[in-house]
């Protein structure tokens, strides 16, 4: 028994993997859903007639046993001969099928139709069974007949409800013949069983359909699930890469930051007090350099954290080209010089729509990327309409240069972060590694298209499709300084933040700009400053995140109810997580990340007094 126990649960595992096989066959043969749904509930009905169609004999036999001696001999058996012919070929037509175990929606639906044409067969010889069988001078022979046929129909409704048209095919013409016979009686009793059949056929016919509406919605919930499974299955695979690319990419930015900290570390402790003034000099510009890479560094990771976050909002407008060009193309020209390198600009007078600033950034990374992989030759940054695109519909940017090249393999490798192609050791005079995995997502961002055409040792052209748009005006002049106000000789600001060289640090600036300082570490030690001093803060520069959970959005609003006025306030953040960038942002605070620009810092001030001076 535990050996037939054990076959019985294999033969069920192995039926329950043929069904999940089908379904993701037919899940991936990109026909509608319908069609997959139908395919699936004809490979059920055949699965499910294997186990039935050797009972159905019994009942030909049944009939032909009761109706012996009261019908010619010679009409049973040919009628018996017929449903045991029958029978003999719905076998063969069940075990032709699970030998081939079609798994295509057509051939599923032509399998169908074979056995529908065995029920139109079988309700056949049942409804001329009704006609050759009927007793007239027995009621009881009669009722038997009848209620067999109507038993035998109901008993199908189970298994036509993966395919209805073998209900119609089997019961139309076995109760209807039936019905005939009856209705040709001159006895109203038997006209009245014909009626009953008919209305019986009805009711079936309808309960046929609501099963049929049952298992078909059963079905498609079956795929709905492998839907779920599948996109959860994705999900996890999309999850598990993310885990192992951020890893990656802490690892990296541990690293690259690492690196040049420890040469601020020798920089600093190289400095002595009797150092030569040469000596200084050349150390401070070490410190400088440094300073810039480290700058660099964690401005390309603040603009990947807010792609992350949501933050950046295209403000997609249409503009010249040779507008945003030109707010670049000295710079480039300069430095394309300082390499020995020939810089070419050729974009013509065409307008195009899309996001300045955006667009600006995307151009200057792969422009970059040309300049400093590019050791002879040329770099190139020209425009054209796409050949074959309607006019005024899209235009090709490209950046072209005679670089050292990509091999094919590395052409979607490059767009992720710290990916780079002959820096294995990386340098950070070559990159960050960052400025790619950038330029992919503001593409994406704005809904562009960028492709690349390189090989190793052949150069690069980084071609960016971009929506054509209508003339307007030029841009005003990127990078425009505010106007001068004077100086900040004065100005009253108080210093949030729970980090005492930070403090410091401000406060040794804010006092070499002439401002007055009150430095605090939270909110209430500000609040108890402004209170000693009875001075109201001209403007607040607050650290986002302050000790015990609180937020220099927190001290902001603090100071200001104190005070009774809407004090100016700059929130500075060091964070880069996503969640964190956008819950400053939702502040309506001006915000600032560490490290933060003096001069941009500066230009905030001067914005500051300049709009008091207007009040």
């Amino acid at each position: 028994m535990t050996s037939a126990a054990s076959t019985d649960a294999s033969a069920s595992q192995s039926d329950f993997s043929a069904r999940i096989n089908l379904m993701e066959t037919l899940r991936a043969s990109g026909l509608p859903r319908e069609q997959q749904i139908t395919a699936y509930a004809i490979d059920s009905l055949f699965r499910g007639l294997s186990s039935v169609m050797g009972n159905l004999l019994v009942f030909p036999v049944a009939m032909v046993a009761l109706m012996w001696g009261h019908v010619n001999q010679e009409q049973l058996l040919g009628w018996l001969g017929a449903n045991l012919l029958l029978g003999a070929g719905r076998h063969w037509l069940l075990h032709a099928y699970a030998r081939q175990m079609p798994t295509s929606p057509l051939d599923l639906r032509r399998w169908a139709y074979y056995f529908t044409l065995t029920s139109l067969v079988s309700g056949t010889l049942w409804g001329i069974g009704g006609i050759i069988f009927f007793v007239p001078d027995s009621v009881v022979h009669q009722v038997i007949l009848y209620v067999t046929i109507m038993g035998v129909v109901a008993g199908t409704l189970i298994l036509v409800a993966y395919w209805v048209p073998i209900f119609y095919a089997y019961s139309l013409p076995s109760v209807g013949l039936s019905a005939w016979q009856l209705f040709n009686q001159p006895d109203m009793g038997q006209v009245g069983l014909g009626i009953l059949m008919l209305l019986g056929l009805a009711i079936m016919a309808n309960t046929a359909r609501q099963q049929n509406r049952d298992v078909l919605e059963g079905i498609a919930l079956r795929f709905e699930n492998l839907d779920l499974i599948a996109q959860l299955r994705d999900q996890t695979v999309v999850a598990e890469e993310a885990n192992a690319a951020k890893s990656r990419f802490l690892a990296a930015a541990s690293h690259d930051l690492r690196q040049p900290l420890h040469a601020l570390q020798l920089f600093v402790g190289s400095l002595t007090p009797g150092m030569p003034a040469g000596d200084q000099q050349a150390v401070i510009a070490g410190i400088e350099r440094t300073v810039g890479s480290l700058d660099g560094l964690f401005n390309a990771l603040l603009d990947i954290s807010r792609l992350d976050a949501g933050l950046l909002r295209p403000d997609v407008r249409d503009f010249r080209l040779a507008d945003l060009v030109e707010s670049f193309d000295a710079e480039f020209r300069i430095q394309a010089a300082g390499q020995g390198l020939v810089w070419h600009v050729d974009v013509g007078d065409v307008a195009v729509r899309s996001d300045p600033v955006l667009l600006e950034t995307i151009l200057r990374n792969l422009i970059s990327n040309a300049l400093r992989y590019t050791h002879s030759g040329r770099v190139e940054l020209m425009a054209q309409l796409i050949e074959g695109a309607p006019a005024n519909e899209r235009i090709r940017i490209s950046v072209c240069d005679t670089g050292i090249g990509i091999p094919p393999a590395f052409h979607q490798a490059i767009f992720t972060e710290y990916y780079q192609v002959g820096n294995p050791e990386r340098d950070r005079t070559k990159g960050l590694g960052l400025g790619l995995a950038i330029v992919d997502r503001l593409v994406r961002l704005l809904g562009h298209e960028l492709t690349v055409d390189s090989e190793a040792g052949k150069g690069s052209r980084f071609m960016l499709d971009v929506p054509a748009g209508r003339m307007v005006a030029g841009l005003p002049a990127a990078g425009q300084m505010l106007p001068e106000v004077g100086e900040l000789r004065d100005m009253h600001v108080i210093v949030i933040d729970d980090e005492q060289l930070v403090r410091e640090g401000m406060d040794k600036l804010l006092q070499t700009w002439g401002c007055t300082t009150v430095l605090a570490g939270d909110a209430e030690e500000a609040l108890a400053l402004i209170a000693d001093t009875g001075r109201v803060p001209d403007v607040i520069v607050a650290d986002y995140r302050l000790r015990e959970h609180r937020t220099g959005a927190e001290a902001i609003a603090l100071v200001r109810a104190r005070c009774g006025q809407t004090i100016p306030a700059l929130l500075i953040t060091g964070d880069t997580a996503p969640e964190r960038l956008r819950e400053a942002q939702a502040t309506d605070l001006p915000l600032m990340h560490k490290p933060v620009s003096p001069v941009r810092l500066r230009g905030y001030l001067r914005q500051v007094r300049a709009q008091s001076s207007a009040d």
